[in-house]
């Protein structure tokens, strides 16, 4: 195996790397990799998966070293390193013949009974993991109870995103958002401050389509010649990824499209009138540009 695999190899070792990820994550919890020798998105997915899963396996190994590998955590990079093949490799090993089985490593053979139990065992959970972000988000929003258009739609917002022990992600948001609007329901302009909580990594993903969102929305909003209101939102945003980063092993978006649907109601803060409830869809692209 080379030193380094990651996304855009191609060859045998990637072959060989999918048989590993296919045994080691298996169906139905996850879906089988396609061993087709390219180190694709799916594939990394796979590998971060598996790292996060196993991160402190290599601190449980009974020998010091092996085939000159330091026994330490391992980065949750979404790459097979030398670490993270070791610990690949340790207990099972493939050949590179398309219909090969995973048989034993007998290379080790004399240490394999100590590590079969740190395999079987429960895996390490993921440590407590914390990332802060601020994105932009423009697109086109569409409301019906009022019918209101808003071709141009422009959010900035924070964002801390919270991983616990791999349970659901929770992210909270605080942000501003300013619509322009066609007609005069709403006036031609529209803004909001908000706070959002949502939960992500909820595992109802299809490569880089991630359809399982859900949040829950505060705000203070003004439309033009209109008094202030105060609204709820409950909703679900679905994200198609294209371009990600990983920041403190957690993998983010840094650019994608999303849709975002949600039900609001809202009460004007003049009369105290609760509105009914209106149905939003907004169709954008969102880019994070500061990680921390």
């Amino acid at each position: 195996m080379p030193r380094k695999l990651s996304l855009g190899c191609i060859g045998d070792d990637v072959a060989a790397v999918q048989r590993l990820l296919n045994y080691h994550l298996p169906a139905p919890k996850f879906a089988p990799l396609v061993v087709d020798k390219k180190f694709g998105n799916l594939t990394r997915t796979r590998v971060i998966e598996f790292q996060q899963l196993n991160r402190l396996y290599p601190t449980k190994m009974p020998i010091e070293q092996v085939d000159g590998v330091e026994p330490k955590p391992l980065v949750i990079d979404g790459e097979v390193g030398p670490n993270t093949g070791r610990v690949l490799l340790d207990v099972r090993e493939v050949s590179q013949h398309p219909t090969s089985r995973l048989v034993p490593n007998e290379k080790a053979k004399d240490a394999r009974r100590s590590r079969l139990r740190v395999r079987d065992g429960p895996a390490p959970a993921p440590p407590h993991q914390l990332v802060r972000s601020v994105s932009l988000q423009a697109g086109g929003q569409a409301s019906v109870n009022p019918w209101v258009i808003s071709p141009f739609v422009l959010t900035g917002q924070f964002t801390w995103l919270a991983r616990n022990d791999g349970k659901p992600d929770l992210l909270l948001t605080a942000g501003g958002q300013f619509s322009a609007n066609l007609g005069d329901t709403n006036g031609s302009w529209s803004g909001q401050i908000f706070g959002q909580m949502a939960l992500g990594n909820l595992k109802l993903q299809l490569g880089p389509l991630d359809f399982l969102n859900p949040f829950v929305q505060t705000m203070l909003q003004k439309n033009q010649g209109q008094p202030p209101a105060v609204g709820l939102a409950v909703g679900n945003q679905v994200n198609l990824s294209l371009k990600k980063v990983t920041v403190g092993g957690i993998e983010q978006d840094s650019l994608g499209l999303f849709v975002n649907l949600q039900e609001v109601v809202s009460v004007g803060l003049d009369s105290g009138n609760c509105t009914a409830p209106a149905t939003q869809g907004m169709l954008g692209l969102g880019w994070s540009f500061l990680f921390f």
